[in-house]
């Protein structure tokens, strides 16, 4: 049982950092920070650069994205193992972490 409620507080989690990114995304594009970070996957060749304009809500947003890309894999090792009452719920963590995968990869061809 304490596997579900960690896999249970890893979905919550998860849900609440994609919401917030996607807010954070709203906040990049409504303040034209979209491109402040001109590299990608690091920012002016750093990984953690002087957060300062621009910068800050662009960089702020990689980071919470990476959170989130984070957040699904721990999900998707707690899910691994199967569960006889949930088949196929391996698979929906997978799905996830693939269409995570999947943005991240379109963001950083947006910066290039």
């Amino acid at each position: 049982m304490p596997r579900y409620r960690l896999a249970f507080g890893l979905v919550l989690l998860t849900l609440v950092l994609t919401y917030c990114l996607i807010v954070l995304g709203g906040i990049v594009h409504n303040t034209g920070s979209s491109l402040a970070c001109p590299d990608w996957p690091k920012c002016f060749g750093q990984w953690m650069p002087e957060m300062t304009g621009g910068v800050f809500y662009e960089h702020s947003h990689r980071m919470l994205g990476t959170l989130v890309g984070l957040c699904a894999i721990a999900l998707c090792i707690v899910l691994w193992r199967p569960a006889p009452d949930f088949p196929s719920i391996r698979h929906h963590g997978l799905i996830l972490l693939g269409i995570i995968i999947i943005q991240g990869i379109l963001g950083g061809i947006t910066v290039l």
